[in-house]
Protein backbone atom coordinates (compact mmCIF):
# COMPACT_ATOMS: atom_id res chain seq x y z
CA UNK A 1 0.00 0.00 0.00
CA UNK A 2 1.21 2.92 -1.45
CA UNK A 3 1.31 6.61 1.03
CA UNK A 4 1.42 10.35 0.16
CA UNK A 5 5.12 11.14 -1.35
CA UNK A 6 5.87 7.18 -2.53
CA UNK A 7 7.53 7.39 -5.89
CA UNK A 8 8.63 4.37 -7.87
CA UNK A 9 11.54 4.26 -10.38
CA UNK A 10 11.92 2.21 -13.50
CA UNK A 11 14.75 1.20 -14.79
CA UNK A 12 14.85 3.76 -18.07
CA UNK A 13 14.27 6.48 -14.97
CA UNK A 14 10.38 7.49 -15.75
CA UNK A 15 9.68 8.34 -12.15
CA UNK A 16 5.64 8.05 -10.31
CA UNK A 17 4.69 9.52 -7.19
CA UNK A 18 1.89 9.86 -5.17
CA UNK A 19 0.57 12.81 -4.08
CA UNK A 20 -2.94 12.14 -2.82
CA UNK A 21 -3.69 8.62 -2.54
CA UNK A 22 -7.01 7.48 -2.52
CA UNK A 23 -7.28 7.38 1.17
CA UNK A 24 -5.92 10.55 1.62
CA UNK A 25 -8.63 11.70 -0.83
CA UNK A 26 -11.28 10.07 0.74
CA UNK A 27 -11.75 7.78 -2.28
CA UNK A 28 -12.63 10.21 -4.35
CA UNK A 29 -9.87 11.78 -5.90
CA UNK A 30 -6.05 9.84 -6.64
CA UNK A 31 -3.01 12.30 -7.77
CA UNK A 32 0.30 11.44 -8.98
CA UNK A 33 3.30 13.54 -10.91
CA UNK A 34 4.79 11.44 -13.04
CA UNK A 35 8.45 12.25 -15.22
CA UNK A 36 9.43 9.86 -18.31
CA UNK A 37 12.95 10.50 -19.80
CA UNK A 38 12.33 10.87 -23.49
CA UNK A 39 10.11 9.83 -25.74
CA UNK A 40 7.88 6.93 -24.61
CA UNK A 41 5.66 4.50 -26.13
CA UNK A 42 1.78 4.59 -26.05
CA UNK A 43 -0.47 1.99 -23.88
CA UNK A 44 -2.95 0.59 -26.12
CA UNK A 45 -6.28 2.21 -26.86
CA UNK A 46 -8.35 2.25 -23.57
CA UNK A 47 -10.64 4.08 -21.49
CA UNK A 48 -11.74 4.19 -17.59
CA UNK A 49 -15.53 3.44 -17.86
CA UNK A 50 -16.23 5.29 -14.64
CA UNK A 51 -13.68 8.02 -13.72
CA UNK A 52 -12.43 10.94 -15.34
CA UNK A 53 -8.80 11.90 -15.86
CA UNK A 54 -7.28 15.49 -15.31
CA UNK A 55 -3.81 16.20 -16.52
CA UNK A 56 -1.41 19.19 -16.42
CA UNK A 57 2.02 18.91 -18.30
CA UNK A 58 4.34 20.83 -16.30
CA UNK A 59 7.74 19.89 -18.81
CA UNK A 60 7.96 18.63 -21.98
CA UNK A 61 5.27 17.46 -24.39
CA UNK A 62 2.54 14.75 -24.17
CA UNK A 63 0.82 13.68 -27.27
CA UNK A 64 -2.65 12.63 -26.90
CA UNK A 65 -5.38 10.89 -29.18
CA UNK A 66 -8.65 11.19 -27.16
CA UNK A 67 -12.04 10.09 -28.83
CA UNK A 68 -10.15 10.01 -32.27
CA UNK A 69 -8.53 13.15 -31.84
CA UNK A 70 -4.65 13.76 -31.93
CA UNK A 71 -3.13 16.57 -30.51
CA UNK A 72 0.52 17.57 -28.63
CA UNK A 73 0.39 19.47 -25.02
CA UNK A 74 2.94 21.57 -24.09
CA UNK A 75 4.12 22.78 -20.57
CA UNK A 76 1.55 25.02 -18.73
CA UNK A 77 -1.49 23.18 -20.84
CA UNK A 78 -4.03 20.83 -19.20
CA UNK A 79 -6.82 18.99 -20.46
CA UNK A 80 -9.93 16.46 -18.78
CA UNK A 81 -10.64 12.92 -19.93
CA UNK A 82 -14.26 12.02 -19.60
CA UNK A 83 -14.94 8.84 -18.09
CA UNK A 84 -15.35 6.14 -20.65
CA UNK A 85 -13.89 7.87 -23.45
CA UNK A 86 -10.97 5.97 -25.60
CA UNK A 87 -7.63 7.26 -25.72
CA UNK A 88 -4.06 6.58 -25.15
CA UNK A 89 -1.18 9.07 -25.00
CA UNK A 90 2.87 9.26 -24.76
CA UNK A 91 5.71 11.75 -23.72
CA UNK A 92 7.11 13.40 -26.82
CA UNK A 93 10.27 15.18 -25.87
CA UNK A 94 13.92 15.36 -26.06
CA UNK A 95 14.35 15.66 -22.63
CA UNK A 96 12.06 14.71 -19.21
CA UNK A 97 8.02 15.19 -19.52
CA UNK A 98 6.36 16.08 -16.54
CA UNK A 99 3.04 15.76 -15.42
CA UNK A 100 0.34 16.13 -12.66
CA UNK A 101 -2.67 13.13 -13.30
CA UNK A 102 -5.72 13.14 -11.06
CA UNK A 103 -8.46 10.10 -11.21
CA UNK A 104 -11.89 11.09 -10.13
CA UNK A 105 -12.98 8.50 -8.33
CA UNK A 106 -10.13 6.89 -7.25
CA UNK A 107 -11.79 3.50 -7.51
CA UNK A 108 -8.60 0.86 -7.38
CA UNK A 109 -7.04 2.38 -9.79
CA UNK A 110 -4.10 3.54 -7.18
CA UNK A 111 -3.23 -0.22 -6.62
CA UNK A 112 -3.06 -0.88 -10.33
CA UNK A 113 -0.75 1.56 -10.87
CA UNK A 114 1.23 0.49 -8.05
CA UNK A 115 1.70 -3.53 -9.75
CA UNK A 116 2.36 -2.12 -13.06
CA UNK A 117 5.09 0.35 -11.90
CA UNK A 118 6.87 -1.72 -9.75
CA UNK A 119 6.87 -4.85 -11.99
CA UNK A 120 8.57 -2.77 -14.21
CA UNK A 121 10.55 -1.46 -12.15
CA UNK A 122 11.42 -4.74 -10.83
CA UNK A 123 11.71 -6.12 -14.81
CA UNK A 124 8.55 -8.12 -14.29
CA UNK A 125 5.16 -8.33 -15.98
CA UNK A 126 4.03 -6.75 -19.02
CA UNK A 127 3.76 -10.32 -20.59
CA UNK A 128 0.31 -11.78 -21.89
CA UNK A 129 -0.85 -14.03 -18.87
CA UNK A 130 0.64 -11.08 -16.51
CA UNK A 131 -1.57 -8.71 -18.58
CA UNK A 132 -5.17 -10.79 -18.36
CA UNK A 133 -4.56 -11.24 -14.64
CA UNK A 134 -4.86 -7.36 -14.38
CA UNK A 135 -7.71 -7.01 -17.26
CA UNK A 136 -9.67 -9.43 -14.90
CA UNK A 137 -8.94 -7.81 -12.14
CA UNK A 138 -9.14 -4.38 -13.07
CA UNK A 139 -12.02 -4.08 -15.27
CA UNK A 140 -14.04 -1.47 -13.17
CA UNK A 141 -10.71 0.95 -13.68
CA UNK A 142 -9.35 -0.22 -17.39
CA UNK A 143 -11.23 -1.17 -20.52
CA UNK A 144 -8.85 -2.18 -23.96
CA UNK A 145 -10.84 -0.75 -26.59
CA UNK A 146 -9.64 -3.71 -29.02
CA UNK A 147 -10.45 -6.59 -29.05
CA UNK A 148 -14.30 -5.97 -28.57
CA UNK A 149 -15.39 -6.70 -24.69
CA UNK A 150 -17.45 -9.76 -26.04
CA UNK A 151 -14.25 -11.15 -26.81
CA UNK A 152 -11.82 -10.24 -24.25
CA UNK A 153 -13.88 -11.35 -21.61
CA UNK A 154 -13.80 -15.16 -21.97
CA UNK A 155 -9.80 -14.30 -23.32
CA UNK A 156 -9.14 -12.85 -20.24
CA UNK A 157 -11.14 -15.59 -18.10
CA UNK A 158 -8.96 -18.38 -19.94
CA UNK A 159 -5.31 -16.70 -20.01
CA UNK A 160 -6.19 -15.24 -16.24
CA UNK A 161 -6.70 -18.24 -15.22
CA UNK A 162 -3.33 -19.75 -16.51
CA UNK A 163 -1.79 -16.74 -15.17
CA UNK A 164 -2.51 -17.30 -11.66
CA UNK A 165 -2.03 -21.07 -11.97
CA UNK A 166 1.48 -20.14 -13.08
CA UNK A 167 1.92 -17.55 -10.03
CA UNK A 168 0.64 -14.28 -11.79
CA UNK A 169 -1.21 -11.71 -9.44
CA UNK A 170 -2.75 -8.68 -9.30
CA UNK A 171 -1.69 -7.05 -6.54
CA UNK A 172 1.95 -6.15 -5.32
Amino acid sequence: MVRAGDEIVQPAGHRLRFVTTAADGGGALLSMEVTYVGTTVAPPLHAHPAQEEAFEVKSGVLRTWIAGVERAYAAGEAFTIPAGTPHTMRAEADGPTTFSWAVRPALRTEAMFEKIWRDAAAGRGGDLLSSAVLMQAYGAEFRLMRPPRWVQLPLFAVLGTIGRLLGRRAGV
